[in-house]
């Protein structure tokens, strides 16, 4: 009987009989049946389930709703709000696993918490005299060598365990960059295919591939296998540790994806000191600590070969502060690819920053009393109020860039805002995505006529300082080594907020800094590990378009009936959109901050549309805008190079549905009085 009613079941494994009486049952241990599909569900969901104990002695146990993988993004999701330290994490998963009788974490995975993230052997701790600044060595052998400082014979605490006062610290980039190297393997491909096919762009200057100094790299670097790396250094610091400051170092990579700016930027060095940094002993000890990157390489294997690839630091970015210090650098104009002329590379933000800063304090001077007070009006209604008193470098770029013109043009005399324009006109053309060379040099141009009205027009009280020397640079600096943008402390700002975020919390514990220093910087870290956790259901929050690239998040109920379009029946509203670079966002009534409202957008015909509504049919996989269209005027005709509209808010306003892929770029907007107007940013800010 049992063996007769088993064959009728064909599809079923793994099965035995057993005799009760007159019956006999089946007892099956794995569901094959493609009919079963529903039971075999049910299944594995119970299977993730948890028990977890209700009493002391473990009598009673019931199930958690949660399966490993949720409570796995939950202790993630828990320790990245709260700046939790690595080991309060580890601690936190391990007393959790106590709670369950099935661990929420396998061996491995447990295993790889409980090893550090950067080898002991990678991270060299140096002492330094807390009075005058001297270099005393690693911290075993000065305090074994050193009882007295050598340069002004105070005594040197019997201390070998590093301390957060004087020192500093060098970690070695090797195994890091290795796993960046694996991570990014066919990026990597691509481009050494490209350096050798020669197929970069002549005409403009779309990455750094495309620059005139990388060109010639390839051309004198012999070698097919090598890297090449920019060094950021600052004498400003960071931040403080007790009653210490913080100067970093950092070492990024050319040859990763420039969309991954958090990945392809190393800490390399933390200077912690209570006295200024000594920027050529840092360099120069750094130098040392990776000097066989570039004569005997790394060894990694990409696509399944095993190549050897020098590493060769090509240039370096610097504030003017910086920059004058490190001119008579020896140890860096010994680099073999480091060319003191043209691979100092000025801080393009910090530049535009403090020339925007001085030339707008330059100007309220000469305006009349009821003048500044309309300016500080508009510029409290731009602003959030979290920052009205504390202005960023990043947004003096967008006060120049959006905010200045119509402000402006309402206060300055015709020479006066000319001569601003000639400031705007070059900020905006250096910083566009992609540049042809023809605007790169209309950029030099305007900055060249910018700084030489500058003295004419405003006297003594012109004189800015170096950062008109470096302004004048900056279309040079582009033409050698690609978009501002990408070379700039644009590229290094993610690197320093996770900088920050680690020292935060680590709490001065300099073991828990490395391995969240370690996990903020490679893209192998648990936080990249937890990255698709942390992301909500599909249907419920979120919609990857595998199409587009775009993703959809904050779902919404549909406003607008969808009848006629030839739909299907499972259609999701989402409020906003991240595409190429672009956060598109539908209109929100509730904000009447103007800086917030990002609804407005640009097709590729440069028609502007407001957002309402993003529709995704998940059945066709079809991707809709719902908006208005809106017309435009040309506001800044008498120049060319910014591109500046005056909304017209009188023309008659209809709905319309458009596809998603037509939105081109995400605009600014500006309120003056009863005027719009529309701002197109230059680059995509979240590339």
């Amino acid at each position: 009987m049992g063996e007769s009613y088993a064959s009728n079941y064909t599809g079923l494994t793994n099965y035995e009989t057993v005799s009760i009486g007159e019956y006999t049952d089946l007892v099956v241990t794995e569901i094959t049946d493609t009919k079963n599909d529903n039971e075999r569900e049910r299944q594995r969901f119970e299977e993730s389930q948890l028990e977890y104990k209700t009493s002391s002695n473990g009598d009673k146990t019931e199930l958690l709703d949660k399966s490993p993988t949720e409570l796995y993004a939950m202790l993630f999701k828990f320790s990245l709000a709260n700046n939790l330290a690595w080991q309060s994490l580890h601690n936190l998963i391990r007393l959790l696993s106590k709670l369950f009788r099935k661990p929420i974490m396998d061996e491995e995975e447990v295993a790889a918490l409980e090893e550090p993230m950067l080898d002991n052997r990678d991270i060299e701790f140096h002492a330094l005299c807390k009075f005058c600044q001297a270099h005393l060595g690693e911290y075993t052998e000065a305090v074994e060598q050193y009882k007295k400082c050598p340069r002004c014979h105070e005594a040197i605490a019997e201390d070998s365990n590093p301390s957060t006062d004087n020192m500093f610290i060098l970690m070695d980039p090797t195994e890091r960059i290795k796993q960046l190297l694996g991570a990014f393997a066919a990026h990597l491909d691509e481009v050494t295919r490209e350096a050798s096919e020669n197929r970069f762009e002549d005409g403009q200057r779309d990455s750094v591939y495309d620059g005139s100094q990388y060109r010639w790299l390839r051309r004198v670097i012999r070698d097919p296998d090598y890297l090449t790396a920019v060094l950021h250094a600052s004498e400003t610091p960071l931040d403080r540790i007790g009653q210490s400051d913080v100067w970093p170092l950092y070492l990024a990579l050319n040859e990763l994806p420039s969309e991954e700016p958090s990945h392809r930027v190393l800490c390399c060095g933390l200077w912690i000191s209570q006295k200024p940094v000594d920027l050529h002993l840092f360099l120069r000890k750094f130098l040392e600590c990776v000097e066989h990157l570039s004569k005997t390489g790394l060894s990694v294997e990409i696509e399944g070969q095993r190549r050897c690839l020098r590493v060769h630091v090509v240039s370096c970015v610097v504030d003017s502060r910086t920059h004058t210090r490190l001119l008579d650098s020896a140890d860096l104009s010994e680099l073999p690819y480091f060319d003191v002329d043209k691979s100092f590379v000025p801080d393009a933000l910090e530049c535009i920053s403090m020339v925007a800063s001085q030339m707008f304090h330059t100007q309220m001077r000469l305006l009349e009393p009821a003048q500044v007070r309309y300016v500080n009006t508009k510029l409290r209604a731009l602003l959030p109020p979290s920052q009205s008193l504390d202005w960023t470098p990043r947004f003096w770029e967008n006060f120049v860039l959006y905010y200045s013109v119509p402000i402006f043009a309402d206060l300055l005399d015709r020479p006066r805002l000319t001569h601003w324009m000639h400031f705007v006109s070059g900020v905006y053309l250096l910083l566009k995505d992609q540049t042809k060379l023809h605007e790169l040099d209309r950029a030099e141009t305007h900055l060249e006529q910018f700084v030489s009205q500058m003295r004419s027009m405003y006297g003594q009280r012109s004189i800015i300082g170096p950062q008109v020397d470096s302004l004048l640079q900056l279309a040079k600096v582009a033409n050698r080594w690609g978009p501002l943008r990408l070379l700039s402390s644009w590229c290094f700002r993610p690197a320093k907020r996770a900088t920050l975020e680690a020292l935060r919390s680590a709490r001065g514990h300099l073991p828990d800094f490395f391995d969240l220093a370690k996990m903020s910087c490679s893209s192998l870290g648990p936080e990249a590990r937890a990255r698709d956790l942390l992301a909500e259901p599909l249907r419920e929050s979120s919609y990857s378009s595998s199409r587009t690239g775009a993703l959809y998040f904050e779902a919404e109920a549909i406003k607008q009936p969808m009848t006629g379009l030839c739909l299907g029946r499972n259609l999701v509203a989402y409020r906003k959109m991240l595409k190429a670079g672009y956060r598109f966002e539908a209109v929100d009534e509730s904000n009447f901050t103007s800086c917030l409202d990002k609804s407005y957008a640009l097709l590729a015909d440069n028609t502007c549309v407001r957002i309402h509504q993003f529709v995704v049919d998940l059945d066709n996989e079809a991707e809709l805008v719902v908006c208005q269209r809106i017309e435009l005027r040309n506001f800044s005709n008498d120049n060319p190079d910014v591109r500046i509209y005056l909304l017209d808010c009188d023309y008659p306003i209809s709905y319309t549905v458009i596809y998603a892929e037509d939105l081109a770029i995400a605009c600014d907007i500006v309120h003056d009085d009863n005027d719009m107007y529309l701002c197109p940013p230059p680059y995509a800010p979240y590339d």
